[in-house]
């Protein structure tokens, strides 16, 4: 059993275009700074930043305000002092590992970038990164993730391999960075349910157990439900119309959903017993027509048909009723094709009229034999 998933990719970029980068020996006018920055409810931000060298050879003071996020991004302005004096800013990213990164402007267009990740979250304040005078590496710019064949449906149990591609191609890998996808998979409804098999009502029995209808596997939409119909045919003889009154017994549950699946309703047909008794047809057939609808959507999601069969011998044979049953099809007995026509073939008459013109001429010629 199949079931295909339609995976549907969005893929957020979340990234921390200036990062922290691996605390290794620094050049001259870098330092690697830790430390907390922390924003009130009302957007002011402050904060202490200290040097990473013992004893520490700067000690810078954050101040300012941070705007709301959107999309993941804030915008932090205001002043730094301390062993650096400037104006700050620089963006956050709080998705994913959350990243600062921007530039501290002192006097004379004196530039320092700045570069971090806050290790648990922007809200915790926690802040490790540097503090360079050196420009900063080129960073990731964009992440586009896709699947490696271009396919975007895998079928259950299969394995769907994804890619990701960074621009641009030369960018630093020496920086805290995270993507952000949203997989979800639509997976299309599934029905599966077991039709009772055919069945013969054989006379003199006018009753049958047809079946079971059967709920086998069900993988349902949302708030679905279902319900099963049962439209039974009318009951014909074959080569006419005529009609064999019956009825069926069917009860499923008014609704049906995963709770059911495993369960079998009982399908019972009953001939009526005087029409039965009256017909010379051999053979009269109804269809069973089950349905299975959506009661969400209103849609018919599931039909088969199963045929009941009433059989009866033909009454020419061993005289009326039900007839002896001497084939090796477990009952029924020998049944001649049925050709909608109950009298005699014209070649039978035909020659049991020939016969008889024989037997009148020869007994006439006898007679003037005789009287000669």
């Amino acid at each position: 059993m199949k079931r295909i998933l339609a995976v549907i990719l969005t893929v957020g970029l979340i990234l921390g275009l200036s990062a922290a980068t691996a605390l290794a020996e620094e050049p001259a006018q870098s330092y690697n700074v830790s430390g907390v920055i922390q924003a009130a409810e009302n957007g002011m931000v402050s904060g202490t930043l200290t040097d990473s060298a013992d004893p520490p050879a700067i000690t810078l003071t954050v101040s300012g305000t941070i705007t709301d996020f959107e999309d993941h991004t804030a915008t932090l302005t205001g002043t730094v002092s301390g062993g650096i004096e400037g104006e700050i800013e620089a963006t956050v990213n709080d998705a994913g590992v959350a990243a600062l990164s921007g530039e501290i402007t002192g006097a004379d267009d004196v530039r320092w970038w700045i570069s971090g990740y806050f290790p648990k979250s922007v809200a915790d304040g926690k802040f490790v990164g540097k503090v360079s005078a050196a420009p900063p590496e080129t960073y990731v710019t964009g992440i586009t993730v896709d699947t490696e064949t271009g396919d975007d449906n895998v079928e259950v149990g299969k394995t769907l391999q994804m890619v990701a591609r960074v621009e641009p191609g030369g960018a630093s890998d020496k920086m805290a960075w995270s993507v952000k996808t949203d997989v979800s998979a639509v997976v299309y409804p599934f029905y599966e349910f077991t039709l009772p098999p055919s069945a013969t009502v054989r006379y003199p029995n006018t009753q049958v157990l047809v079946g079971q209808f059967g709920v086998n596997d069900l993988l349902l939409l949302e708030g679905e439900t279902l319900s099963i119909e049962l439209i039974p045919g009318a009951m014909r003889a074959r080569g006419t119309g005529n009609v064999l009154p019956y009825s069926v017994t069917f009860n499923p549950p008014a609704t049906v959903d995963a709770a059911n699946i495993g369960e079998a309703y009982d399908v019972v047909v009953t001939i009526d017993a005087a029409a039965f008794a009256a017909t010379r047809r051999p053979f009269h057939d109804a269809d069973l027509v089950f349905r299975v609808r959506s009661l969400l959507t209103g849609d018919i999601v599931w039909q088969g048909t199963t045929t009941v069969t009433a059989r009866k011998t033909p009454p020419n044979q061993d005289g009326g009723g039900g007839g002896v049953d001497d084939d090796d099809d477990d009952g029924g007995g020998i049944v001649p094709p049925d050709t909608g026509d109950d009298t005699l073939p014209v070649t039978v008459l035909a020659a049991l009229l020939l016969i008889l013109l024989l037997l009148l001429w020869r007994r006439r010629r006898r007679e003037e034999e005789q009287s000669g």
